[in-house]
């Protein structure tokens, strides 16, 4: 038998009815099927048996004030002195041996006391004592970034254009991912300096003068355009002077503090680098990326005497490794589809190397971390990518600009592990693209990063084969290459609602390749993708159009193409 209750429930209560409050239901509920359900009384907290007549002891001479107990000055009383110890009175100065000058600076300081008065050894006791530390007082801290954040509507638009629009173009899952560092971390260091806030407010801004003007269906520039400097954000007037003024004001902080910079400066160059990759302006993006170099080598410097310095790629979270890990992926990818190389000899580029702590457990178990997500691939992917860009910086910088056997036969071998940890060997046929044999069959986040991760390493890849090894575009390693290649960004990409500027270099260096007639017909798919990246404002993606379709025009390669207008372009975002 249930439980007798001592309110009606709910049911009866409502219905006026007598309820014999038993426990789960009582006999009305019951017959009529119903639920049934009791008032409850809420209580907070506590125990309800606890004896609430018992008071705290406060402590003598203080008191309560807002919940902070506090010393109650009006109740003190005057203590009776105890009889100091001989070797107590030796150890400090007495009162009378003190200067006439510190006499005056307490009596100053608290006044002409009753305690003082009263009590000469009280003094004495209390001039020994080392006085209590002062009140600290909190001051609010100091934001020049969001001091020029709120000087006008347009700031703050230009900012939050970035912050939802731009940063997302850094990462592969855009705004399917909740830990985009170029959304957290960049704006909230931007907040802590003019000149990066500047240059994040002129990023903003310019993004999206170009989206409304590929809204407004304006024409992409040619290569002669681009060549002769003709390519230039038609962006707000505000944004460029943004711009300009975050270059000039972050000249004149880095000749400042030449002894020491730190990452609100590493901060403000990478970003002037992204900036200048994502609108494909001209050679600046060189500029960007040595000064960046400099500031890294001038702190490794000072931990270590070595003639060689290494970087060591980081894995931890928090903006000290994340700007390190951005640094490290410009480097990669600007040297990787960068066609040339002029300035590189100029600045000692293989000074700093990179040394990249490669984990030991297994990518592919679908545990994915935080480097995965910001740049589309596993740190070993990205090793595998340094090792093909300097091969290409040493073949590109060499004056004979031929493979040593040394060098080739490293390049062989950097292929063989390359494709080892892929696991590419089977080679693919048409029937394997139409059933998408090689891919990830879930459709989660973590498939479209292994399908990101598999594109970064087939194009480092194919780097290899084509920049390296010199294999030509028919040569059948090249052109399975391709496939697997196409079959990635017909199968996995196509399907994601969001463009992917991260992936541009991806999509164009497999789109440049296509050249044979068995790979004309696949020719659509990467400009697709291009075309979105286009509408989305990514402008240097214009510029990759260009290059991509002059390269099936004219059957050359898409460094060469480059090399011919003297375009110093990259595509690193």
């Amino acid at each position: 038998m249930g439980a007798t209750g001592r309110a009606s429930c709910n049911a009866c209560q409502l219905q006026e009815l007598q309820c014999d409050s038993k426990k789960p239901s009582c006999k009305n509920c019951t017959r009529n099927g119903i639920k049934c359900a009791y008032p409850l009384t809420l209580k907070w907290g506590g125990r309800p048996y606890k004896d609430k007549s018992k008071r705290i002891k406060m402590p003598p001479n203080t008191k309560l004030v807002n919940g902070v107990l506090m010393a109650n000055h009006t109740s003190m009383k005057v203590l009776k002195p105890k009889k100091l110890k001989t070797n107590a009175v030796v150890a400090g100065p007495s009162f009378q041996d003190l200067p006439v000058g510190a006499q005056l600076d307490i009596e100053e300081i608290l006044g002409h006391s009753p305690i003082l008065e009263e009590s000469s050894a009280l003094a004495v006791t209390t001039s020994i004592t080392p006085p209590s530390p002062p009140m600290r007082m909190l001051k609010p801290m100091h934001m020049p970034g969001l001091d020029l954040l709120n000087q006008s509507q347009t700031h703050s638009e230009f900012f939050e254009y970035y912050v939802c629009e731009t940063a997302h173009a850094f990462v592969p899952l855009n705004r399917d991912n909740k830990n985009n560092p170029f959304c957290t971390i960049v704006p909230q260091l931007a907040l802590h300096s003019s000149t990066l806030m500047r240059i994040v407010m002129a990023f903003g801004g310019k993004h999206r003068e170009q989206k409304l003007l590929m809204e407004q269906g304006q024409e992409c520039f040619s290569l002669e355009e681009i060549s002769s400097g003709g390519v230039s954000s038609d962006s707000g007037a505000l944004a460029r002077d943004l711009e300009q003024q975050s270059v000039l004001e972050l000249i004149r902080e880095m000749a400042r503090s030449q002894n020491k910079l730190n990452d609100l400066v590493l901060a403000s160059v990478l970003i002037l680098a992204s900036l200048s990759i994502f609108f494909g302006n001209g050679k600046n993006w060189h500029t960007h990326v040595f000064g960046a170099e400099g500031i890294i080598m001038q702190e490794l410097q000072q931990r270590s005497k070595e003639r060689q310095i290494y970087l060591k790629y980081p894995h931890e979270r928090g903006s000290y490794f994340f700007l390190r890990r951005w640094f490290a992926y410009i480097r990669v990818m600007g040297c990787l589809s960068s066609g040339l190389f002029e300035h590189f000899p100029e600045r000692k580029f293989s000074q700093l190397k990179i040394d990249f702590d490669l984990p030991t457990r297994n990518e592919c178990t679908g545990d994915v971390d935080d480097v995965y997500y910001t740049n589309g691939m596993g740190v070993e992917v990205l090793s595998f990518l340094a090792q093909v860009a300097n091969l290409i910086l040493e073949k590109e910088t060499d004056g004979r600009r031929e493979l040593t056997g040394s060098t080739l036969q490293g390049a062989i071998e950097l292929d063989y592990k390359i494709v080892h940890f892929l696991g590419i060997r089977k080679p693919v046929t048409k029937l394997d693209i139409s059933q998408g044999a090689m891919l990830v069959q879930d459709s989660s986040e973590n498939s479209f990063l292994m399908a990101t991760n598999l594109l970064f390493g087939l194009s480092g890849l194919l780097q290899l084969r084509r920049r390296v090894i010199g294999l030509s575009y028919d040569n059948p390693l090249v052109r399975d290459l391709l496939f697997k290649m196409i079959a990635l960004v017909e199968n996995k990409l196509q399907s994601h609602r969001h463009p992917n500027p991260c992936l541009l270099f991806c999509i164009f260096s497999c789109g440049c390749e296509l050249l044979e007639d068995v790979l004309v017909s696949k020719r659509e798919i990467c400009l697709a993708q291009i075309d979105m990246l286009i509408e989305a404002g990514v402008e240097s993606a214009s510029q990759a159009k260009n290059v991509m379709q002059e390269c099936w025009r004219t059957s050359n390669s898409w460094w060469e193409v480059l090399s011919k207008h003297n375009l110093d372009i990259c595509f690193a975002i």
